[in-house]
């Protein structure tokens, strides 16, 4: 942060914005800049740049401070500046010294920026053990740029910072238009916005997980657009937040297109004012600045697929089955029964109230009827020229909500496997976004309203109904927990990862670059393993049952005898760590170890090949 704020300010004093106005280019830009560095194999350079852009920055601002001190006083010191200040120290204060403990960390979303820390080069790499190599880089490009600027090391604490930080820096955006005698409005419309992501994702600020993020830079995008005046400035802004949206996860490529579309919509068909302004000196730079949105998110599906197949990086998830086919099936009644279960799992969920929630528990389709609440109430405020276009606005942002919840059903019906699709996987997270999107949206429309264009008796009857709303639908008890417990928590995280850590300790011990480790767990759905792969990023494991002695596990086949697990050691593996060991292991397994009364939980054995098959444990230590 240190050295992205007066890098920040000395691009808002040069042109002539606040500082809360120019903040989420800045920040877009710094990701952009960082993603083609990265399909050049030049991330390496990117905290060298940061810091020289620093230094200069420091220099121009102490230029400009003494040449106009009032002019760059009132561009930099805004409200937005130091409420921007004041909720990143409360980001940080969250997540400082947490580590990661949610299962898609280790998967994708923490293990992506420690493979290119260490590897100083994308996730897509060969070399990278990343597991969802197809997702962009967005968020983990700023976040192995500001673990290498700041220069101590791998640090996860900083890694959850970032996604607050950006966060933050984008919401503030509308703040702008607000001055010092608005100060009251100013830190109600900063608290709502910032308080509101963690409304339906309550763990909002202290993972890495992007769901909510995308939701966030969806609501960032239609807020800039509509509630901003035309300009070349915009549309920058606009286009680069698509970029960013279409950056931060696969699924964001498609928010990326919504977004842009209603953006392009809008301009076509309610304000022309920039087509106006600019089609009269050149046709060609009108047409550009209203698809620039569109261009945006092309290139970076473009680049990004060419850049897959450059690396030879395939996609997690199965193939789509998405036909004229399957869909007939699915209506005529001959589809496979699972997909009938999906439907139905699926329904109930959308319309049965959480168990989450603040004081009322409430359905998820329920965020639909009260964004068009908000927006009614919203549209009640506005002058009368206005509203045409906040109606288009409003149909426009709930349009995007069921086309992304059909995508959602899809996505479950015909590209996740059986079980994952029967369970809904993930499905409150998946719908998070959407959400947070929404509620975003509509409660900023009615903020900037209330405080502009409503009488003051309004505006505390609206204060107090939205404070009411924001109780109703935030999980505040995990909420409050987060932020004045946050030494608490962050102890419990270290806490959760002591065995893993000491387990990689334990493997970095043996000294060999790519160790052919046997791993030994309870039946833990594989989550040591992929905890001590995150641990030992980039380095890779080979591919195991770690579950020896149950005969159905999530990881597939069936319990070992003493001399099929023999068997599978002799071809394939040197080392042998028992991480768990269960009931009944001593005295199944207990005659292949060479000292059986050292068997327990924390050792490490090497593999003794005897020839014709047989194989004993050493005990090393």
């Amino acid at each position: 942060m240190l050295t992205t704020v007066p890098v920040c300010a000395a691009c808002a004093s040069f042109l002539r914005k606040k500082f809360e106005e120019v903040m989420p280019l800045f920040l877009c830009g710094l990701i952009i800049f960082s993603y083609f560095c990265g399909l050049l194999g030049a991330i390496s350079l990117l905290s060298g740049f940061l810091w020289i852009g620093c230094i200069f920055a420091c220099a121009y601002l102490l230029f400009q401070g003494i040449r106009h001190g009032k002019e760059f006083t009132a561009s930099i010191m805004t409200p937005g500046f130091f409420l921007f200040l004041l909720l990143t120290a409360a980001v940080w204060w969250m997540a400082r010294g947490r580590l990661y403990n949610q299962w898609d960390e280790f998967s994708h979303w923490g293990r992506a920026v420690k493979n290119m820390f260490e590897l100083d080069a994308l996730y897509t790499i060969p070399e990278s053990n990343d597991g969802f190599k197809d997702y962009p880089p967005a968020l983990a490009l700023l976040q192995y740029l500001f673990m290498k600027t700041v220069g101590q090391g791998f640090r996860e604490d900083i890694a959850i910072f970032s996604l607050g930080f950006l966060t933050v820096g984008m919401l503030l955006y509308p703040v702008s238009r607000f001055s010092w005698k608005n100060w009251f409005w100013c830190g109600l419309y900063a608290g709502f916005m910032f308080i509101l992501p963690a409304s339906y994702l309550g763990d909002y600020y202290v993972n890495t997980m992007a769901d909510g993020l995308l939701g966030t830079l969806f609501a960032f995008v239609l807020l800039a657009h509509f509630t901003s005046r035309a300009s070349r400035y915009r549309s920058v802004v606009v286009s680069a937040g698509c970029m960013v949206l279409a950056l931060v996860k696969t699924s964001g490529m498609g928010l990326a297109f919504l977004a842009a579309l209603v953006v392009l919509l809008d301009q076509l068909i309610c304000e022309r004012g920039l087509l106006k302004q600019v089609g009269r000196k050149s046709v060609i730079a009108g047409a550009l600045l209203t698809t620039l949105p569109l261009i945006s998110v092309a290139v970076v599906k473009i680049s990004w697929d060419v850049h897959l197949r450059a690396m030879g990086a395939v996609g997690h998830w199965a193939e789509n089955t998405i036909n004229l086919s399957v869909i007939a099936e699915l209506f005529s009644g001959t589809a496979p029964q699972y997909r009938y279960d999906v439907l139905e799992n699926f329904a109930l969920y959308l319309l049965r109230a959480r168990t989450e929630g603040g004081v009322v528990h409430y359905a998820p389709v329920m965020i639909l009827g009260i964004g068009l609440l908000l927006h009614l109430w919203c549209r009640y405020l506005l002058p009368k020229e206005e509203r045409k276009r906040a109606d288009f606005a409003c149909g426009a942002a709930l349009a995007c909500g069921f086309v992304y919840l059909f995508s959602l059903l899809a996505t479950y019906l015909f590209v996740l496997n059986e079980q994952e699709a029967v369970g809904l996987a993930s499905y409150a997270r998946y719908w998070g976004t959407m959400s947070t999107a929404l509620l975003l949206y509509f409660t900023g429309r009615l903020l900037l309203a209330l405080a502009q264009k409503a009488k003051k008796g309004v505006q505390v009857v609206g204060v107090c109904v939205l404070v009411g709303t924001l109780l109703c639908l935030c999980d505040y008890r995990l909420w409050l927990n987060t932020l004045i417990f946050a030494p608490g928590n962050a102890a419990g995280t270290q806490l959760f990862r002591m065995a893993s850590q000491a387990t990689a300790q334990q493997v970095k011990k043996l000294n060999v670059k790519a160790p052919r480790l046997h791993l030994v767990t309870g039946d833990d759905k594989g989550k040591a393993e992929l905890e001590l792969e995150y641990e030992l990023a980039p380095m890779m494991l080979p591919k195991q049952k770690t579950n020896v002695m149950t005969a159905q596990t999530e990881q597939g086949g069936t319990s070992y005898t003493p001399e099929s697990w023999g068997q599978v050691l002799d071809a394939n593996f040197d080392y042998v760590y028992l991480y768990e060991v269960e009931s009944g292991f001593s005295e199944k397994f207990g005659k292949m170890f060479n000292e059986p009364q050292n068997i327990r939980e924390g050792t490490m054995w090497r593999v003794i090949r005897n020839g014709g098959g047989s194989i004993r444990l050493d005990f090393l230590y």
